[in-house]
């Protein structure tokens, strides 16, 4: 037993979590598809596919060292530049990136992964999402309005 507790105590322990490491393994991640589902309360209204047509692939890449790039979001040919950070201890883990990109919305940008979900993490395929909430009405009773979005990625 204490030859089995030497061993275990020599060995070396990986500082970052094994999250961090997976999704910045040195391969950028390519846009596969991008989904938006719009709720009323918990009825969903309508989903729509974004980008089916584009002929730019979008490219988000994340570097160990905490810097991250996205490329042609919202199939707008752009290199934007930011950090990003994990929070693993969440559950599910949820990724934050302070990237602002041009988009085709009323302000002209966003940051679309200021706060996002991770909700699957594999050795080929990453899907985030965020969720936008907003009141859509409060008479009689308040409805809430959350707009979805969820972006699969694949190597």
């Amino acid at each position: 037993m204490l030859g089995g507790w030497l061993v275990t105590a020599c060995t070396k322990t990986n500082d970052k979590p094994y999250v961090d490491v997976f999704l910045a393994g040195g391969r950028p991640w390519q846009l596969a598809s991008q989904q938006v589902s719009l709720f009323y309360g918990d009825t969903l209204k309508r989903t729509d596919t974004l980008n089916r047509q584009c002929a730019l692939n979008q490219v988000f890449d994340f570097d160990n060292d905490g810097t991250c790039t996205y490329q042609n979001y919202g199939c707008i040919s752009q290199e934007v530049k930011g950090t990003w950070q994990m929070s693993p201890e969440d559950q599910p883990p949820v990724l934050r990136s302070n990237i602002v990109c041009k988009d085709g919305s009323a302000t002209g940008s966003s940051q679309p992964f200021a706060l996002t979900k991770i909700i699957n993490l594999g050795q080929n395929s990453l899907v985030l999402e965020s969720t936008l909430r907003d009141t859509l009405r409060k008479v009689p009773n308040v409805v809430l309005r959350s707009t979805v979005v969820r972006y699969a990625f694949i190597h």
